[in-house]
């Protein structure tokens, strides 16, 4: 089923060390964040999420890893604790997370082991592109035209910069994962969350000081 809007009512979060035990490998990571921007992603996209990256579990050193594409630095991966709770270097996510998994996505078993294998190489590959600013300013145009029943021309090209979505979608397209989406021009955090084939696993907060 998918992920509904009111999520984090019905699934209250609790802590990254209570919720990390239910992640696996592949898992969606939405996001709903509170800043400014994120706010406006999820108004106009009427969704409670404004960011989607997916997981990578490396059980041999003990990390739950993020992979996802963002403003400030594009793609790159880092382990999900440091996301939510701030780490060394940072600070903690001002926002809430869920957890999600995609039914299509291979069983554990050899099957997975190769498909996964396939999908971590192509998102590896693509650490350090860049974030598609152009992009996203092009989706506010198309978002922003649609209020004014305008239709624009299919302007969104293939290229080496994502935004959040498009990274999480190529990837997944790797395993044979087609996101649903509500427009064919452009996938946005939203469409992992409606997909009537994602259903919700666990949801997560900031721990608390």
């Amino acid at each position: 089923m998918p992920v509904p809007n009111n999520i984090f009512d019905t699934m209250p979060p609790g802590s990254y060390d209570a919720g990390r035990v239910a992640i696996r490998n592949g898992d969606i990571a939405l996001f709903a964040g509170r800043e400014g921007p994120s706010r406006l992603i999820e108004h106009f996209t009427h969704s409670t999420f404004c960011h989607v990256g997916f997981i990578w579990r490396m059980d041999d050193i003990d990390r739950v890893m993020l992979l996802e594409s963002v403003e400030d630095v594009g793609v790159r991966m880092l382990p999900l604790s440091s996301k939510m709770n701030g780490g060394l270097s940072g600070k903690p996510y001002n926002g809430q997370l869920m957890i999600a998994r995609h039914d299509g996505f291979p069983a554990p078993g050899p099957d997975f082991n190769k498909a996964f294998g396939e999908m971590t190489r192509f998102a590896v590959d693509r650490l350090g592109c860049p974030y598609n600013t152009e992009e996203i300013t092009m989706i506010g145009a198309k978002i922003a035209a649609s209020f004014l029943h305008e239709a624009l021309p299919n302007f969104l090209q293939p290229s080496n910069a994502y935004i959040c979505s498009e990274y999480a979608d190529i990837c997944y397209r790797k395993v044979g994962v087609i996101i649903a989406r509500q427009d064919a021009d452009l996938v946005v955090p939203a469409d992992f969350a409606r997909d009537p084939r994602v259903q919700p696993v666990v949801a997560i907060k900031p721990d608390t000081p």
